[in-house]
């Protein structure tokens, strides 16, 4: 294993080996650094074309290649190496042919096209505290790449959608799409799924899905809370233990295909679902009733603390624990 830098500001040889001779851009670190390898990056890159992951992938014998963005210290808190892309008519970051590649603390904005994008035929990245925004056109697309597994990551504010074209086997777990010009979680195909994830105010819907499954998520302030995408399934939809809230159309639209829902929670929604033909309702443990909870007064959506993003619920009956949800931390900016 080597330990690699990246640094726009570095001043040496620009080799990679210590801060003072660290690459001068993540294009040097992406075409050098092999299996096992770990490259840390601080500071802000602009950039004049793509950075495109394509030479070089991890191996299951010889481990991931991580690249971890830190602070001016060089310690891993949480910062972000920044991609500013300058308004440029390139993708922020491209991952092509490669696979077992890890991305943790790093951010892509304003790039003409879309932040974060599968060139081809890539799998099993992981991505960590990421986040793409201001982009001309999607924040992050998957273009079909499969098995990748994305945590706490972030798409905002993109003129297009959030998460766009993943492929079977993805993971998305406490992530947040919020604010785009389409829909934010978009395509979510067979055995995708999101855990914990927030879809908020995006213009189009929060969640288009394809036979892909939504547990103790929130879909708040948009058309259309959750979408099954007509003519596509072979197999249900799943939405459990969710939030489905503000909604100026429908919470969900089944579009008639197999779609099963339990213990969701439904408020303010101009019609909690529609075109549900094929829509299962999974019923209380030991009863009849329906584990939906719907029609419910207006409780200001019974968050914790909207207007500063506290998705978690504040209810408290000890009686009624299926609308109780634990509070996560999940990214905003």
């Amino acid at each position: 294993m080597t330990t690699r830098y990246v640094d726009p500001s570095a001043s040496g040889d620009n080799d990679g080996t210590s801060w003072i001779n660290a690459y001068e851009t993540l294009q040097q670190g992406a075409d050098n650094a092999v299996a096992g390898d770990i490259v840390y990056c601080r500071g802000t890159e602009t950039t004049a074309a793509v950075v495109d992951f394509d030479t070089n992938s991890g191996t299951n014998a010889g481990g991931f290649i991580k690249f971890i963005g830190c602070n001016a210290a060089g310690n891993v808190d949480g910062t972000r190496y920044i991609i500013d892309c300058n308004s440029g008519h390139w993708n922020g970051i491209t991952h092509t042919n490669t696979s077992t590649v890890w991305l943790e603390n790093f951010a892509v904005y304003r790039s003409a096209h879309t932040g974060i994008a599968n060139g081809g035929d890539s799998y099993g990245w992981v991505f960590i505290n990421c986040a793409a925004y201001n982009c001309g056109e999607y924040g992050w697309t998957g273009s079909w790449s499969l098995s990748s597994t994305l945590i706490r990551c972030l798409v905002y504010s993109n003129s297009w959608g959030g998460f766009a074209s993943f492929g079977a086997n993805t993971r998305w777990y406490f992530c947040c799409a919020r604010d785009n010009s389409d829909v934010g979680f978009s395509s979510l195909a067979t055995s995708q799924t999101v855990i914990g994830c927030i879809g908020h105010n995006n213009t189009n819907g929060n969640f288009s899905l394809t036979s892909g499954h939504c547990f103790q998520c929130v879909s708040d302030g948009t058309s259309i809370g959750i979408t099954t995408i007509a003519n596509t399934s072979l197999s249900a939809s799943f939405v459990l233990g969710s939030r489905i809230t503000n909604n100026s159309t429908a919470g969900f639209n089944c579009n008639s295909e197999p779609f099963v829902s339990g213990w969701c929670y439904f408020e303010d929604n101009a019609d909690n679902h529609t075109n549900d033909t094929i829509h299962y309702v999974i019923n209380e443990e030991g009863g009849t009733t329906a584990s939906n909870k719907e029609d419910q007064a207006d409780t200001g959506e019974g968050y914790v603390d909207k207007g500063n993003h506290d998705f978690s619920t504040d209810y408290t009956d000890a009686t009624d624990p299926t609308l109780r949800r634990t509070a996560i931390t999940i990214p905003w900016t």
